[in-house]
This record gives structure tokens, C-alpha cells and sequence, in this order.
């Protein structure tokens, strides 16, 4: 399964509004909101990283 990062990015909009709502918010409230993506994009990466490794070592089973 591709990820669609477009459809992603869309999907987003579509539940927290349009970006330029942020405009609204101060530094420090950016600030947090950044750390929390950046803490959520770490583990979706690590999640990726795992399911990978996983899908390799039962491909390379299947070929035993």
C-alpha cells in the first residue's frame, strides 16, 4: 500500500481547518504544536521502519 501524501495533507485540512488559522497563535503555542507533529512524525517513522523490516524478513521466509 502507497502512501498518498497529498491525500494526507487534504485529509488534515479537512479536520483541523485551513493553516491560516495558525496565524492566530503565539510563538509558544506554535512551539508546541511543532514538538507534538515533530513527536507523532517520529513514531509514524519508526512504526514505518518496523512494519518494513517485518514485510522484508516474511518475504525472504517465503522464499526459503
Amino acid at each position: 500500500m502507497d502512501f498518498d501524501s497529498l491525500g494526507f495533507v487534504e485529509e488534515q485540512f479537512d479536520k483541523y481547518g485551513d493553516p491560516a488559522s495558525f496565524s492566530q497563535m503565539n510563538s509558544e503555542e506554535l512551539r508546541k504544536m511543532s514538538l507534538g507533529y515533530q513527536l507523532k512524525g517520529t513514531m509514524f517513522i519508526y512504526l514505518l521502519s518496523t512494519r518494513q523490516e517485518h514485510e522484508l524478513i516474511e518475504a525472504g521466509n517465503k522464499m526459503k
